[in-house]
């Protein structure tokens, strides 16, 4: 049985629906309740890296118990660990899928402040961060939403920066929705905050899926193996946007010979307007050590630009320079992407930047 299929028998079991049986059921009974997965892009610590996978996976459910509070149970020869306990307002199921060595995928089932709670404690972990979705990503995963009847779209930016505070809400209705989206999204390439799609999706009636960018899907009134399978295809270009950033933005080390050389280009994020005070944003970068557990050190680059190291104690490191019109970013390896996905997450909240990159190849 491969890990799909796995995760789909398991989801269902915890659901109380037999998996051998076709029955036409929603993911819970009586409708109200909510399921929502959650991706963690992994960043497991370098010696499990050199563990057998069976021993890795072993002590990595381990550290994930020890850090989260959360007893989880390693399935028996599958990459899925799950859990089950009675939350504040009734039963609360959860299954990680840990069959990716980049994603981890994390489907909660139960009432929402249920599940917004376990999220939160799922987030907490240094093992691995939560994914951020962005708007191309999102753009990808709703165009695949036909028909849609209603969506809603809101951005807060923060003052700090600006004189003016910035702000945008929006709510489409109608067959003329999805162009729309579209629309905003292309116009607006940095100010999606959180999108709420709602209709009729093959065949449920009356659900909603709620998509943020903080790598969160969340459906109600979806049968489960239609909340499954849009969960299957927003994994299925997250994993498209990492393997990019990856094998085109990456440093890359090429240590056989004890040489090592450029391979990736850095990532540019242009500013939505240039900046009067760009110190301002370096005051707040170098103090990410305390919002984001990164430490950093300016060094001064030209007369009207700097650059800034960001570091994690638990690996990974960006290179960053800074002037008032852009920000340019150097991922040093692999383990490094985790760091960026948190730093686009800081940038989309101070300044109106553009996407900066993931130019998907056309097919």
């Amino acid at each position: 049985m491969d890990s799909r299929a796995a995760l789909s028998r398991f989801a269902l079991t915890l659901a109380g629906i037999d998996p051998a049986k076709e029955r036409e059921e929603h993911f819970f009974d009586p409708i109200g309740r909510d399921q929502l997965c959650q991706f963690f892009l992994l960043c497991p610590p370098p010696e499990l890296e050199e563990l057998d996978p069976e021993d890795a996976l072993g002590l990595l459910v381990a550290e994930i118990t020890s850090q989260t509070g959360l007893n989880f149970s390693l399935a028996t020869e599958q990459p899925i660990a799950s859990l089950v306990q009675e939350g504040a307002h009734g039963r609360v199921q959860v299954v990680l899928d840990l069959s990716n060595s980049r994603l981890v995928e994390a489907h909660l089932l139960g009432e929402q402040r249920d599940l917004n709670q376990l999220s939160s404690q799922l987030s907490k972990t240094q093992i691995w961060l939560p994914t951020r979705f962005g708007n191309r990503l999102m753009a990808q995963f709703t165009n695949r939403f036909t028909p849609l009847s209603e969506v809603q779209l809101s951005f807060e930016q923060s003052a700090k920066l600006f004189n003016q505070p910035q702000g945008f809400k929006a709510q489409l209705k109608g067959v003329q929705a999805p162009q729309l989206l579209d629309q905003l999204l292309t116009q607006h390439p940095a100010l999606i905050e959180l999108a709420v799609l709602a209709g009729p999706l093959e065949g449920d009636w009356a659900s909603m899926v709620w998509i943020e960018n903080r790598g969160l899907l969340r459906g109600n009134g979806l049968k489960i193996e239609r909340f499954l399978s849009l969960a299957q295809t927003l994994r299925q270009d997250l994993e498209g946007r990492y393997q990019y950033l990856e094998d085109h933005y990456v440093i890359k080390q090429e240590d056989a010979e004890g040489w090592s050389r450029l391979q990736g280009a850095p990532l540019y994020y242009p500013f939505g307007q240039p900046l009067d005070q760009p110190q301002a944003l370096l005051r707040q970068l170098t103090g990410l050590h305390r919002q984001l557990g990164l430490a950093g050190h300016v060094q001064r680059a030209t007369t009207r630009s700097w650059r800034l190291d960001l570091a994690s104690p638990f690996g990974g490191a960006l290179a960053l320079e800074l002037d008032k019109n852009g920000l340019q970013v150097s991922i040093k390896d692999r383990r490094s992407i985790g760091l960026l996905d948190r730093l686009e997450t800081f940038l989309s909240g101070q300044v109106s930047a553009g996407p900066g990159f993931y130019q998907p190849e056309t097919p």
